[in-house]
């Protein structure tokens, strides 16, 4: 056969001899499985290019529950498409795209943060640049004050709104399971659900990176929650995630205190298109020029549509680092 055709489980060990050879040489089966066979909303949707019997492309789609203006839908976040060194410049990657978009039966809309040398692809076949996801820093200390660091220190404490270090709690992936259902972000009219489900799948069995997550509770409850990941030796603090629980939640800043001391770090950065109440205090870096979120509604159902563009969309860190 050579063509395009639907992913079956016999192909699980071709395609991951395609992703290490042309996306990223550790590719794990236990990645594979986890990326396409566990996720909360079900297996993914792939093709595969196939060439007398050997596999040399692979797209494929994550399903996510999402609600777009009030209303659930799904979602399809593309993960590490890849064409066999061979085989590129062929066309190949084009004719998967439009095989998906006409057997990705279930996908109301389609999203990635595709990089330079995949956009252009996805943009002849209809993705549009929806938002950009730009990056937001806070200096927590420094090393010596007459430096950059101290520097940035000094602008931080200027903007940081105060923190408290009380009632905030590390979360066992037991407790995480059993959270209730989140807010949608107030004035986003396109956000991916962070179930308990997906909290659990995503940040506790990832293979690929170890993150922690704490909550801020008082006595009414839980507010929010916190998904980090430490770089101990750059002493970084990656803030990857935000959930809200209550209207009164939604802060970055909150846990600032607690985690500078806990972890022993001198920045916290974060990434995202959340609210700006949300990140208030963080100083955005004058050098960024930020990811482009890419959008694509699934063929007929273009009306979902209606103008959703820049300030519609609510992703985080933690949808960009998914692969």
């Amino acid at each position: 056969m050579n063509g395009c055709r639907a992913y079956q489980d016999a192909d699980r060990e071709a395609c991951l001899g395609l992703l290490r050879r042309g996306h990223d040489p550790r590719f794990s089966e236990e990645r594979f499985r986890w990326l396409h066979e566990e996720g909360p909303g079900g297996r993914s949707h792939a093709v595969v290019f196939e060439s007398d019997g050997r596999v040399v492309g692979l797209y494929a789609v994550l399903p996510r529950p999402a609600v777009l203006d009030g209303r659930p839908i799904v979602a399809g976040r593309d993960v590490d498409p890849v064409v066999d060194p061979a085989w590129r410049g062929r066309g190949l990657f084009t004719r998967m795209l439009e095989w998906m978009l006409a057997h990705g039966d279930g996908v109301d809309v389609y999203y990635n943060f595709a990089n330079a040398a995949s956009a252009p692809g996805f943009l002849k076949r209809g993705w549009s640049v929806t938002d950009t996801l730009v990056d937001h820093a806070a200096q927590l200390g420094y090393r010596r004050l007459a430096s950059r660091e101290g520097l940035l220190w000094a602008a931080s404490r200027l903007v940081l709104p105060h923190g408290d270090r009380a009632g905030i709690d590390e979360l066992a992936p037991a407790e995480i399971a059993a959270l209730p259902a989140p807010l949608a972000p107030a004035g986003r009219r396109f956000a991916v659900d962070r179930t308990a489900a997906f909290l659990t799948w995503r940040y506790c069995r990832s293979p690929l990176q170890r993150y922690r997550v704490f909550a801020r509770r008082d006595a009414a409850g839980i507010r929010d929650l916190l998904v980090v990941r430490v770089d101990a030796e750059r002493r970084r603090l990656f803030l990857v995630d935000l959930v809200v629980y209550r209207p009164d939640g939604g802060r970055f800043a909150a846990y600032l205190p607690r985690l500078a001391a806990d972890l022993d770090v001198g920045w916290a950065g974060v990434w995202s298109t959340c609210p700006a109440a949300w990140r208030r205090g963080f100083l955005r870096s004058p050098r960024a020029r930020g990811l482009p979120l890419l959008v694509r509604f699934a063929p007929g159902r273009e009306r979902l549509a209606a103008g959703l563009g820049r300030g519609d969309c609510h992703v985080t860190y933690g949808d960009v680092e998914v692969n």
